[in-house]
């Protein structure tokens, strides 16, 4: 077993998800304001395009379902990289609303099959041990994109324009997505004589597993309850394009508002780490009670509102969302349903997580509006936390009455 090649594996993986999560969506803010300017519009009319990248990206992953088994793996990656380069390319010579808008939608429709489904699916089949921590190592480059490639558009943008900002970001999504369609690797590990990380010889063969993949009966029941855990965790990760005005709120400075942000950020990456960690050592449902535990916590925090070092906690804590909805939502498929019914589920869920983005996104604004503060947006998400507590722990009860009823 060469570990080298399953290092590589992992590599490549987060270097897709940096470019099609993390650089697709995590930089979109840095052009927002510049290009509204430039072209003398609305903020909200370019803003459009931001939503329509997330449904793209969510009628994608159904979309690459269909395809996975019927085209090269290679291809999809190469076609689909290729789509989204061009479609920021063409972005830097668009003069309208509503062009952003259709190179929006189709930038995110081919994203997504080199994003959150495919890559997880690989990491499914190429890792048996250490699941947990490859998955949260991988999904941790979603943040480090935002971090590392926001300010260089920036940059770019404050220096040469926005329209070279564009230029600049087609390079960035190129280079991210070269090393997987040129480093050699397969979607199934047995197809090119490996097993997975941790798996026995003689698990899977080519030639045997379409006999083995033949239609299994997914309960209905734990599905919704998945759906409604997606549609809740990521309905969650719309409070943080308000973080900074939650201090401002409460009558702090813009620099608070700025320091709780960066604080997010940092439990973005800490919890994602960490969460994969719990998953190997307690098993998946341990770690994602115990990062929505830690969210409701910051949420509390944040609720309370008494004093600098509390909203930073606050920050640090709610900072762990994206770790349960980027890495908690694919290892509770994955030890619910196994990788057979993981392929089947998880892209419906991806859908629901997409659907509740964008809709939480103008949740938040309007209820700040209503009511000219943050309490009711914050009791809401401390609700929608315990529910997300409660919604896990109801699916792990349904399937261990399951196994002690069928203990076969």
């Amino acid at each position: 077993m060469k570990k080298s090649k399953y290092i590589m594996v992992a590599i490549v993986s987060a270097l897709l998800t940096c470019g099609a999560i993390g650089v697709n969506l995590n930089t979109l803010g840095v052009f927002l304001v510049p290009v509204s300017d430039g072209l003398n519009v609305g903020l909200g009319d370019i803003s459009v395009h931001s939503t329509l990248i997330s449904m793209g990206m969510a009628l994608g992953a159904l979309a690459f379902m269909k395809v996975k088994e019927r085209v090269n793996f290679k291809a999809i990656l190469l076609v689909a990289g290729l789509t989204v380069a061009g479609t920021t390319l063409l972005m830097s010579r668009a003069t309208a609303p509503w062009q952003f808008s259709v190179l929006g939608f189709i930038r995110g429709f081919a994203s997504a099959f080199y994003g959150m489904v495919p890559v997880q699916m690989i990491v499914n089949n190429w890792f048996h041990e250490r699941h947990g921590l490859v998955s949260s190592l991988v999904s941790s480059f979603n943040g480090v994109a935002g971090a590392v490639f926001s300010p260089i558009l920036m940059y770019a943008i404050e220096n040469y324009g926005w329209r070279t900002g564009y230029l600049w970001q087609t390079i960035i999504f190129v280079g991210l997505s070269l090393p997987a369609i040129l480093y050699p690797f397969t979607f199934h590990p047995e197809d090119e004589g490996y097993v997975p990380y941790g798996g026995e010889a003689n698990e899977v063969k080519p030639s045997v597993r379409q006999e083995i993949t033949e239609p299994m009966i997914i309960p209905k029941y734990p599905v919704f309850l998945l759906m409604g855990m997606s549609f809740l965790t990521t309905a969650l990760t719309g409070l943080a394009q308000h973080i900074p005005g939650i201090g401002e709120n409460l009558g702090h400075t813009a620099a608070l508002g700025a320091a709780m942000l960066s604080a997010a950020m940092i439990g973005n990456i800490t919890f994602k780490l960490l969460i994969g960690t719990l998953s190997d050592w307690k098993g998946q449902v341990f770690a994602t009670i115990t990062i929505m535990t830690v969210t409701t916590l910051g949420i509390a925090l944040l609720y309370i509102g008494q004093g600098t070092s509390i909203l930073i906690a606050g920050s640090v804590l709610y900072g762990s969302v994206p770790a349960m909805v980027a890495v908690g939502m694919a290892l509770l498929a994955k030890h619910f349903f196994g990788n057979q019914g993981f392929n089947k589920v998880f892209p419906a869920i991806n859908f629901i997580s997409n659907i509740g983005g964008a809709l939480a996104i103008s949740f938040y604004g309007y209820s700040v509006d209503f009511t000219g503060n943050y309490q009711f947006a914050l009791f809401t998400s401390g609700l929608f936390a315990v529910l997300t507590i409660v919604l896990i722990l109801l699916i792990n009860y349904y399937y261990k009455q399951r196994s002690t009823q069928n203990p076969s």
